[in-house]
């Protein structure tokens, strides 16, 4: 199985109660193409804190999947919804996604998904969601 090393860029707003909050991760990693999906793994500081990230793109759908300081695994499927366990080092959380838009564009040697969701705390609506992954240099096709 052939790897190939990345340069993996997240850009996350969050809407809560009206007020927009952001992040934006930008790391080098690593893609593999096994079975038809992509996995694409890198590591990530959080408040000082190392987490390890593996997406998984598949032609319809895409797992998100955090180990570490924060442990989680998001799955989106367009008009699906989906309920994880959210680990922190203050507790779990009981969350569901509710995806509505997911767009994933496969190029010659980059990715582009757009994920659009609702994310729910303990079935309560927490907030609306915009995600924008873009991998470069993954070559898909050998």
């Amino acid at each position: 199985m052939e790897k190939w090393n990345v340069k993996v860029h997240m850009h996350g707003t969050q809407i809560i109660d009206g007020e927009e909050d952001v992040s934006v991760v930008d790391a080098v990693g690593e893609c593999t193409l096994k079975g038809g999906k992509h996995y694409i793994i890198f590591s990530e500081t959080v408040e000082n804190e190392q987490i390890k990230t593996m997406i998984i793109i598949e032609e319809d759908a895409v797992s998100v999947v955090k180990k570490g300081a924060i442990e989680s695994k998001m799955y989106f499927n367009g008009g699906r919804i989906y309920e994880f366990k959210y680990g922190t080092p203050f507790g779990e959380f009981n969350m569901m996604t509710k995806t509505g838009e997911l767009k994933i564009f496969v190029a010659e040697d980059n990715i582009k998904v757009v994920i659009e969701y609702d994310l729910y705390t303990d079935s309560a609506f927490t907030s609306k969601n915009k995600m924008l992954i873009r991998i470069k240099n993954c070559i898909h096709d050998k």
